[in-house]
């Protein structure tokens, strides 16, 4: 079983920011202040002008959003300093606009690697977890295999940059080297790539903590009670 945990309300937030056009990567425009990011995504969107005020701006939003809360998304785009009515905040906090034309999502990834960077002394923490149940020919009880992972940033890397990004470096030099001789699209499951890269991963790290037992997962114990 694998999952993705995110804070309650994220994936509302980013259908949010994908209906009001901060997630297109196609249009180019241009901003001279943070506040102006939203309304000329919007503009994109609706093929309309808008007037550079706040009431305009919810009203517009609500227009891409019909029937659904605004409320947590205007307070998200406020705290991003990204409303009319933000410029009254401590905008000297913020980074330098992009001098030139871009697209809403670059502009928008450019803040967020700005605003949401780590402060000094905080870290992130990944948590991974497999577990596979084995059914076992003459035997009335299944073998549970758990395979898990727990990484912790540091001041040098976050542990999701570490756990997505060596991964790929590793895989990156072995194909350089020649060590992978297959040709096409393959997945990791390839003994050509995990058998090199396991080891790689333990050095850095990131290795499995593997297990064998007979106890009933969570899901499956969950499962078991309810269903009857």
């Amino acid at each position: 079983m694998l999952n993705a945990h995110r804070y309650p309300g994220f994936s509302e937030l980013m259908y949010g920011f994908r209906a009001i056009g901060l997630l297109d990567n196609n249009t180019p425009i241009s901003v001279r202040d943070w506040s102006e990011l939203v309304p000329k995504s919007l503009e994109v969107r609706l093929g309309r002008s808008l007037p550079s005020d706040e009431p305009s701006t919810v009203s517009a939003i609500r227009d891409v959003l019909p029937g659904g809360s605004t409320e947590d998304l205007n307070d998200a785009l406020r705290w991003f300093s990204l409303l009319p009515s933000s410029r009254l905040q401590k905008t000297s906090a913020l980074p330098p606009v992009p001098g030139q034309q871009t697209t809403p999502l670059d502009a928008f990834a450019f803040l967020l690697a700005d605003r949401l960077r780590y402060s000094p002394g905080e870290r992130d923490m990944v948590v991974l977890s497999h577990e596979l149940v084995a059914s076992v020919p003459g035997s009335s009880q299944n073998e549970v295999h758990t395979s898990s992972l727990i990484a912790v940033g540091d001041s040098k890397a976050s542990a999701m940059a570490r756990c997505v990004g060596l991964p790929v470096a590793i895989a990156a030099l072995h194909v350089l080297d020649g060590g992978v001789k297959l040709r096409g699209v393959h997945g990791p499951t390839d003994r050509q790539v995990y058998e090199h890269m396991l080891p790689r991963l333990e050095e850095a790290g990131l290795g499995m903590r593997e297990s064998v037992g007979t106890k009933a997962p969570v899901g499956q114990a969950l499962r078991q009670r309810y269903s009857r």
